[in-house]
Parts: C-alpha cells; structure tokens; sequence
C-alpha cells in the first residue's frame, strides 16, 4: 500500500487552499516518505500529505521527530521548482522556517527566529522543524519535499528525556493549542506568498532579519574534527551561514549544529 498507513481519510476538516491538494491519514510512519513516494509516481506541486500522528517522523542526519496524536503539527508537501527555482535548492528549508515565523507573528503575536538551518525558535526553544528531501533522476532534480512539524500542545514532546535543544509548544507560549489543520491552512497560505519571492535578493535579507542568535559567539560542531566558537554573521544568497572564528578568520558553512554552550543542538 502506497501510503503504509493505518487508515486513509478523506474527510477535509479545512479550506484547502488553492494550488494545493491535499491527503489527509490518521496514522503514518513519515509523511516526508509518502510525498516522495507521491512525487515519484507523477504527482503535482502543491501535493500535501497531512497524518494526525506520525509515527516515524524525520529530522536531519537520521534523527526521528517525536509526535503525539493532536498534539503536533505533522505533513509534507511536494514542490516541482521551476528553472528560475533550481539554482536555489538550499533556501527552501528557510522557506519553511520564514513561512512558520510569519504565522506565529501575525496570528499568535509570537516573535519567532530561524535557528540556522532548519528550525524555528520561540524564546530560545525550538517549535518548528523543517526537513527537505529531494527526489532526483540521475543528475535531473524532479521534486522538494518540504517536512514541517510544529509543537502545537504542551505534550508535544517528552519532558522526560534530553533533548538536543530546549523545546516549546505554542501552548506553551500563548496558553492554547491550535488545531492541526487550523495551523496547517495558516501556513500553506504562508507557504504560497513566501514561496514567490524566494528567487529575489530581498528573500535572503529577509531571512536575515530572522536570524537567531546573529552576531553572537556560539559553538559550531562540522562533524569533521572538534566544534568551534564562532560569531554568526549573515546567511549568504546560496543558504550558506558566514561565520567568523576567535582568530577573526571568515568562512562559509553549509552544515553543521549551532549551539550556545559546548554541547550540540
């Protein structure tokens, strides 16, 4: 079965909004994996695949993304780039992040930051995390992924464990949770105006002004030798992060973990 899930619904709980369609499971392992499968099989920009819990979330390098049943946001949703879009494969995990900002400003008065480069944080806690995939033919890219899962309720993740990086809920921070495809249609929305200046110079300064934790000095762990302190400087137009080291050297960064202390994030 295509979709390896529990059960298929079809049931639309909300305004689909145009340009998009959407698939709507009650139980999945990764939605990420499902839209792939999708996209292999010829389906449209703007496909959506939407599970109320997902039970084997990605994060990046092989991380899983914990869920709970209504009390997380978790989909995908597949983009087919146009050739003004291929060149900028690397700023469509900022997409993500810029469009869940802009939500959290305008409808839940919530000053949220991009965590290069791929997260979005509240108060210095992670909400939102953005996982892109690409599915190729040979050297030909045929489509984006575009993961996104957001901690909606307080029991979006475990108080139990150690987490790479402090989390919140927006719960947590405005004292109710909204509901999935409540938030779901906010952001396709989002997604939809983001996503038509994403091939401008005003994209990455605006991304920019996101930026969290820019100018300050934090630990960068490569996974290439010991982490380093570094002050962070700006994101380039090709999605690297510019850093400079305590000798005053400058370099770009294309993958890495950003940290205040001296452990990973």
């Amino acid at each position: 079965m295509l979709f390896g899930a529990k059960k298929f619904c079809f049931l639309i709980a909300m305004q689909v909004p145009p340009g998009f369609t959407l698939h709507i499971l009650e139980e999945a392992g990764s939605t990420n994996d499902i839209c792939l499968a999708l996209a292999d099989a010829g389906a449209p920009d703007g496909t959506v695949v939407f599970a109320h819990h997902q039970t084997a979330g990605k994060g990046r390098q092989g991380r899983k993304w914990f869920s709970r049943p209504g009390s997380s946001l978790t989909f995908s949703l597949l983009l087919r780039l146009s050739i003004d879009e291929l060149g900028l494969l690397s700023r469509f995990s900022l997409l993500g992040c810029s469009a869940m900002v802009d939500v959290l400003a305008q409808y839940y008065q919530l000053q949220g930051l991009i965590k290069w480069p791929n997260d979005v944080i509240v108060h210095g806690k992670k909400i939102c995390g953005v996982l892109m995939e690409a599915l190729w033919q040979g050297r030909a890219l045929q489509a984006v992924i575009l993961g996104m899962g957001v901690n909606l309720a307080r029991d979006a993740y475990p108080p139990d464990v150690n987490l790479r990086y402090p989390a919140t809920s927006i719960e947590s921070e405005v004292g109710f949770a909204p509901q999935p495809l409540e938030l779901l249609e906010k952001l396709l929305i989002m997604l939809d105006q983001t996503r038509k200046n994403l091939v401008t110079d005003d994209f990455m300064h605006a991304k920019n002004a996101q930026l969290a934790i820019r100018g300050e000095w934090v630990t960068l762990d490569e996974n290439t030798g010991e982490p380093r302190r570094v002050r962070l400087l700006e994101i380039d137009q090709d999605g690297g992060l510019w850093v400079e080291a305590e000798d005053g050297t400058r370099s770009k960064v294309y993958a890495g973990e950003l940290s205040n202390g001296s452990s990973s994030s």
